[in-house]
């Protein structure tokens, strides 16, 4: 079983790095998920940490303070893991417009599908 870090209010993951790339928060175990999320709130706190001891005070220092403070706060509050397919219960729906062969055909996708996976992308009929 796997377990996802998504937000409470969209139900799409939270995005990390991993090895270099950007990945989705899905972990095999669920204190793996936990780690993740601690993971993500200490690159944060370390960044606002650099920003604070900085002496050079740069063009809009203040508001990198505040974005970096929002963003923890939301990873505070506004974040949840559960196990995949109770997310799966859960998870929010879009609409998205076909192009070429699909034109004006409405799809109802989850929201964590990947943009090129279907035909409302150029990327799909190019392929």
């Amino acid at each position: 079983m796997s377990f996802v870090i998504f937000h409470k209010e969209t139900t799409r993951y939270l995005r990390t790095i991993r090895q270099g790339y950007w990945a989705d928060a899905v972990y095999e175990r669920e204190q793996d998920a936990k780690a993740g999320l601690t993971i993500a709130k200490r690159k944060i706190k370390s960044k606002l940490e650099k920003l604070s001891k900085s002496k050079v005070v740069t063009y809009g220092r203040d508001e990198q303070i505040k974005k970096l403070n929002a963003e923890l706060a939301a990873l505070e509050s506004d974040y949840e893991i559960l196990p995949m397919d109770e997310f799966k219960k859960i998870e929010k729906t879009e609409v998205r417009h076909g192009i070429v062969a699909a034109a004006g055909k409405e799809f109802n996708v989850p929201v964590n599908t990947p943009w090129t996976s279907g035909p409302w992308s150029e990327t799909y009929w190019c392929s």
